[in-house]
């Protein structure tokens, strides 16, 4: 038997999520849910989802799950984070500036200033660069990074000419990436320091 559960709609930088409160539990999170709610023509339509549980360990104050939109789980996922901080307080109601977060990609720190959230991560380490595959028929060089979740980038002359779905998806699951699979980022410097970017993850 089905039942009704609330839900939150949050946009941050871009990228729209569901949020839920999960501190009880019974929210009967399955793949196959989260990609139907996640499905923009069935569904309620979003990149991704965001649940606020309890932490497990002592130095945190919630504990942040991520689902991408096909319904796997990820360690973590930045503008998610900055979406985290409103959910909690929505959610639980919390009013400090500061909220500590617990993730599977380790602690984070989140710092509301204003209507503006900062975002505290691990750092990444030295990239891998230069790193050369074959995907959907083309031979590709990326960089790769970690930022809590993976990144693979490939920079690009104009992001506009990208299939962004079709490539995005081959390198996304390239067998160098296997199992768990990589965000992929394609950039293109435009003038000054402007970087031009659109992700398929």
């Amino acid at each position: 038997m089905s039942r009704a559960v609330k839900f939150f709609k949050l946009e941050g930088a871009g990228n729209d999520f569901l949020g839920f409160d999960g501190r009880r539990g019974g929210l009967g999170l399955t793949r196959e849910r989260i990609t139907h709610w996640c499905n923009r023509q069935r569904g309620a339509g979003a990149d991704g989802v965001l649940v606020v549980e309890k932490p497990r360990g002592r130095g945190a104050d919630f504990r942040m799950r991520y689902y991408n939109a096909d319904g796997g789980e990820a360690e973590m996922c930045g503008n998610g984070a900055r979406c985290f901080a409103l959910l909690v307080r929505e959610t639980a109601g919390w009013r400090a500036k500061t909220i500590r977060v617990e993730t599977k990609a380790g602690p984070v720190v989140l710092e509301i200033v204003g209507k503006e959230v900062r975002v505290s991560m691990s750092d990444p380490g030295l990239p891998r660069l230069g790193k050369e595959i074959t995907a959907a028929g083309r031979k590709v060089k990326l960089d790769f990074l970690n930022t809590g979740v993976p990144h693979a980038v490939e920079f690009v002359r104009s992001v506009n000419g990208v299939e962004v779905e079709k490539n995005g998806r081959a390198i996304r699951f390239h067998t160098s990436f296997a199992p768990a699979g990589t965000n992929v980022n394609f950039v293109s410097v435009g003038s000054g320091s402007r970087l031009e970017v659109r992700t398929y993850g």
